[in-house]
């Protein structure tokens, strides 16, 4: 475990290593998708009782589908430092009438808080992930954590952050509103913004990258979600660049979208369900990566026998594809993104013949962006190690 991780509290957290995301409810989708970029994530949500929480926790968690990847260690309740610390949060919702019957106050104080200890494990290397969960409102705790010190978390989380719902007072979507005037009067910005298309901060106006089929317990996403980059931070790649390593097999990460053009003979072609049957060469064989059974249905006469799950490890994935590309006697695999971008380690240990897929060595899988930002980690953790 990361001894450093472990000895840090609330106050010490580290901004470039930290997701925030307030108005969370019990979506536990970011400590899968984002593990690759954070080790601490802020989970703000005045709506939750101590008790929901806990039973979320070790109830609702385990039965999602980061599946045996990402497992709870242990929780407990902040320590007295950090809750006196938490007591000194700046008020902002005067600014606004609110019901506070609507925003789930009750007896216990607004400020309760609890840690969490995590383990994300990919290919077998596993490292420590924390999660703080406060009982806050969402901009007293941002800018006790941030703004009042001049910083930012590394990425900010306002989805489903519309006025009025679970007794939210303002929208974050919008820059005039108090959430965007407080990050504006901090002097800095986040360097990622996680929306589903309905923000209008004005230094995030393209997409970065994609973050599909993100579920909560009750809503359905699907492909909906998209991170947003900062427009002032350098490309780390040029469109069409690749990035490669080679041990018994090869990956490629080609930055540039899967089309009909970059077909060729021999492969085994990964389609989403977005993709169009026109885009598909008839002549070569593919396999569907299945997300709902209607999507199916419009590729059925061109599908290899077998469906994937996108909900199911990259490790699952590449063994099924390895297994299949073998039976037809193919020499590439072509895809586009699975959606798990922290695991480098996983197609390293692939490329390395180390996943116990059997045959074939020689094989090569070209992993194809949609978006600018959907390899940036993992193509530094692919090249680096």
């Amino acid at each position: 475990m990361n001894k450093d991780l472990e000895e840090r509290g609330l106050l010490e957290l580290d901004p470039d290593r930290t997701f925030f995301y307030p108005a969370c409810e019990v979506d536990w989708s970011p400590l899968f998708r984002f593990t690759h970029d954070c080790d601490t994530f802020v989970y703000v949500d005045w709506s939750l009782s101590r008790e929901r929480f806990q039973w979320c926790l070790w109830e609702h968690f385990p039965n999602t589908w980061t599946g045996r990847g990402l497992t709870v260690l242990g929780h407990k309740p902040l320590g007295p430092d950090e809750r006196q610390f938490l007591q000194t949060a700046r008020p902002f919702t005067a600014e606004r009438r609110f019901a506070r019957a609507a925003a789930g106050q009750r007896a216990e104080p607004r400020w309760w808080g609890e840690q969490v200890r995590l383990k994300r494990t990919v290919a077998g290397q596993a490292r420590p992930i924390r999660l703080y969960y406060l009982n806050l409102e969402a901009l007293s705790a941002y800018d006790l954590l941030f703004a009042s010190r001049g910083r930012a978390p590394r990425y900010l989380c306002i989805k489903r952050c519309g006025g009025g719902l679970g007794g939210g007072w303002t929208n974050f979507n919008f820059w005039q509103e108090p959430f965007g005037r407080l990050v504006e009067g901090s002097g800095t910005r986040p360097e990622y913004l996680v929306n589903e298309g309905t923000h209008d901060w004005p230094d995030f106006p393209a997409i970065w990258q994609r973050a599909a089929y993100w579920d909560l317990p009750h809503v359905h996403y699907q492909d909906k979600v998209r991170v947003y980059r900062r427009h002032d931070l350098a490309q780390p790649a040029l469109p069409g660049e690749t990035a490669a390593y080679s041990g018994r097999r090869t990956v490629e990460l080609v930055n540039g979208p899967l089309g009909p053009r970059a077909y060729r003979e021999g492969e085994l072609i990964v389609l989403s369900d977005g993709m169009r049957v026109a885009q598909t060469p008839p002549a070569n064989p593919y396999v569907f990566l299945k997300t709902q059974p209607p999507a199916a249905k419009r590729l059925l006469g061109a599908l290899v026998p077998l469906t994937l799950s996108p909900r199911r490890p990259m490790e699952a994935i590449l063994t099924d594809l390895t297994r299949i590309a073998a039976r037809h006697r193919l020499g590439a695999i072509r895809t586009g993104g699975f959606g798990f971008e922290d695991e480098a380690a996983c197609l390293r240990a692939w490329a390395d013949g180390r996943l116990g897929d059997g045959s074939p060595d020689g094989l090569t899988l070209r992993l194809h962006a949609e978006y600018p930002g959907d390899f940036q980690v993992l193509r530094e953790g692919l090249v680096r190690g």
